[in-house]
């Protein structure tokens, strides 16, 4: 992917890809362990292994939503383990952000984004696996709603200080 700022020979050590091939971790005398098994050309693990001293182990495949037109890349879309798609996340083609959420095939979280404005693709609602509005997000200062109200009506209200710090 793209070429070396070094004129001779192979590149600066920082430019090589690094990808997370393991790691492990202990808790309450058990390990679990993450390994991966195969990589895109992003260096994103699209094969891996989860593995525990329980004797469970388990193979999950990932894909992932890349828009190199706006820039986003590597976005996890599907996870599948076996022949089982337990996580899915759909995204807006004009803006990359997450709509939809599924988990099992089962709709579990859905969004609406401010589409202009000073608000513009910042979080507006967000609906249960139901279709009913959950939450509603509004008058946004510095990236944090300072309105917010819930379904049964019941709201936070957020005070945003303008001084930076």
């Amino acid at each position: 992917m793209g070429r070396s700022l070094r004129n001779r020979g192979d590149g600066f050590v920082s430019e090589y890809q690094r990808p997370k091939r393991s790691h492990r971790i202990a808790r309450d005398g058990a390990t679990f362990d993450w390994t991966a098994d195969s990589f895109d050309a992003y260096a994103r693990a699209t094969n891996a292994t989860r593995a525990s001293s329980l004797g469970f182990s388990r193979t999950e495949s990932m894909s992932y939503y890349d828009d190199t037109a706006i820039w986003v890349i590597g976005q996890l879309q599907f996870v599948t383990v076996g022949s089982d798609v337990v996580e899915t996340t759909g995204y807006d083609a004009a803006t990359a952000l997450p709509i939809f959420r599924f988990a099992f095939n089962k709709l579990m979280q859905q969004r609406n984004y401010y589409s202009t404005g000073a608000q513009a693709g910042l979080v507006k609602e967000v609906f249960d696996a139901s279709g009913a509005k959950k939450t509603t997000l509004d008058s946004y200062q510095r990236g944090l709603p300072q309105s917010v109200v819930f379904d049964d009506a019941s709201t936070i209200a957020v005070v945003v200080i303008q001084c930076a710090r």
